[in-house]
């Protein structure tokens, strides 16, 4: 599942979406909108995708190995893309695809190495009393390690929001577990084996019909 976020809704001419920010004017919201934007990374951990990720749209590399990733993976994939409307929204994530402002602003997600950024002299914390993210020098004995298989740090990872903090880039959660498909097909197998009959009669006039 592909995400393609612009923070508009630009095919019908320019309206608010579920992304748009908070007091951003649209065609739909002259006035600026009032909600607050859903947040597509930890909207997709909660409904269970066994793989969560997120990439820019002009970071090709980046991007093709993101897709791959998620191609390969056995389960339900969900990848949100940052992008430009350069019609109705031009400055939509401008702050991590400027190239001039990644350093600082885009945290580079690597399984199993530490979470810097700012070209390594920055990192992301854990608060262990508040449980939240915090930004620590890079020698900080706090810095954490990136886990994909680990829902909880995905999670934190997922509630960070710039400007407070860097936006972190590359596959946030990634599970191995069986998929409907393995699942149905082995119930399948279970009661085709258990089965008395595999005749239609027997079946329509099982134990479980009655008469009127």
């Amino acid at each position: 599942m592909l995400l393609f976020n612009n923070q508009i809704y630009g095919l019908t001419k320019g309206q608010y979406s579920p992304t748009s920010l908070r007091g951003q004017k649209a065609k739909s919201t002259p006035f600026g909108s009032l909600e607050e934007p859903i947040n597509p990374i930890l909207f997709a951990l909660a409904a269970g995708a066994s793989f969560v990720a997120r990439s820019i749209d002009n970071d090709a590399l980046h991007l093709g190995n993101i897709l791959e990733a998620a191609i390969k993976h056995k389960g339900t994939s969900f990848v949100e893309i940052m992008q430009t409307c350069v019609v109705f929204n031009d400055e939509a994530f401008d702050h991590v695809r400027d190239k001039s402002k990644k350093e600082e602003n885009v945290l580079n997600l690597r399984e199993n190495e530490p979470l810097l950024f700012n070209g390594g002299q920055k990192g992301i914390g854990l608060d262990t009393e508040l449980l939240k993210p915090i930004i620590v020098d890079s020698h900080d004995a706090r810095v954490m390690t990136h886990e994909s298989d680990k829902q909880f740090k995905a999670s934190l990872l997922g509630s960070m929001l710039w400007p407070e903090f860097p936006m972190p880039i590359g596959i946030f959660h990634r599970s191995e577990k069986p998929t409907y498909e393995d699942l149905k097909q082995h119930q399948d197998e279970i009661v085709k084996r258990n089965a008395k009959s595999t005749e239609l009669k027997d079946l329509l006039h099982g134990s479980n019909t009655w008469q009127v």
